[in-house]
């Protein structure tokens, strides 16, 4: 933190600050001492993860998250999960903007062609190897259910990404007899992304918690309907199953065992008109929508300062 921007920030007392954040100490603490001068500020957040806390974290929370968000000019949220969330914190419906992460859909775009491997359809995760967050044992398990009571059905699923759980869910792999179907890629950079999605046919989000995950959004974009847990916030806001992908219920491996299984068994061009509406949808919330959501955040704190 750059101090003497947060001191020259509370001078200024006509700007309004847009603060992207509450859970890090520094900006919660900016935010406090923003409202308790009355400074104009905006709020961009997550979702509000539901853990409970107890004892004097519980009591802090409920006071500090009070104070601030009742002096918030407006609160930018990611999609609808996120407005659920903040409403029931207590904030005024008009004062909530939906504001959900932006996805350059000329970056993340559809193949227009690629090799592929006869009869093969591939499945992808991209995201940190964390089990307890992103449940890649439960999603391993899926495949081994769709291997065992489907043997004709040929699938490779690739992981990118790294983490704690590597090693545990390499483990699982050799222990489901996956090695032959299962691919850990490894880290992959941002700039080598959007190929990876154009390499697959579907991906899976099967996360026990996830706030907004970008992977959604970003495969999505690149024309890849979507298998997702009903526990991620982009999954609820973009998923309509069976239109442009399909949902399951967070850590149950029989459930998205059987809707892998539905996928897999679909015609090719079934296949594909999913991933079509995928690409139909995320191109509704393209950046100029974001743009246009500041700008009348603006126009409006403007007027409000001029007394229109």
């Amino acid at each position: 933190m750059d101090w003497r921007f947060f001191f020259e920030r509370l001078t200024h007392r006509r700007e309004l600050m847009v603060i992207a954040g509450w859970n890090e100490p520094t900006m919660l603490m900016l935010l406090v001492t923003f409202a308790a001068l009355g400074r104009p500020y905006v709020i961009w957040s997550d979702t509000p993860n539901p853990r409970p806390r107890t004892g004097a974290k519980a009591w802090l929370r409920r006071h500090v998250l009070d104070l601030v968000l009742r002096n918030a000019c407006r609160f930018l949220v990611t999609g609808q999960p996120g407005i659920d969330a903040v409403r029931a914190l207590g904030l005024p419906p008009e004062r909530i903007v939906n504001f959900p992460f932006a996805t350059d859909t000329t970056v993340f775009h559809p193949a227009s062609a690629r090799d592929v491997e006869p009869g093969i359809i591939t499945c992808i995760s991209s995201g940190r190897l964390d089990n307890s967050h992103k449940a890649y044992d439960v999603a391993i398990e899926a495949f081994s259910r769709v291997k065992a009571r489907n043997p004709q059905l040929r699938f490779r699923y690739v992981i990118a990404g790294d983490g704690p759980d590597r090693d545990a869910i390499k483990a699982l792999i050799r222990q489901h007899g996956l090695s032959d179907d299962v691919v850990l890629r490894g880290w992959l950079e941002s700039n080598e992304l959007p190929e990876f999605y154009r390499s697959a046919d579907v991906l899976i989000h099967s996360s026990n918690f996830d706030p907004f995950p970008n992977a959604v959004l970003e495969a999505m974009a690149s024309g890849l309907p979507v298998v997702g847990s009903r526990a991620a916030g982009s999954v609820q806001d973009r998923v309509v199953d069976g239109y442009n992908g399909f949902v399951h219920a967070p850590g149950d491996a029989k459930e998205l065992g059987d809707v892998l299984t539905r996928f897999l068994l679909m015609p090719i061009e079934s296949r594909r008109q999913l991933g079509i509406h995928a690409r139909q949808t995320a191109l509704q919330w393209h950046v100029d929508y974001h743009a246009n959501a500041i700008r009348k955040l603006v126009s409006e704190f403007t007027s409000l300062q001029h007394g229109n």
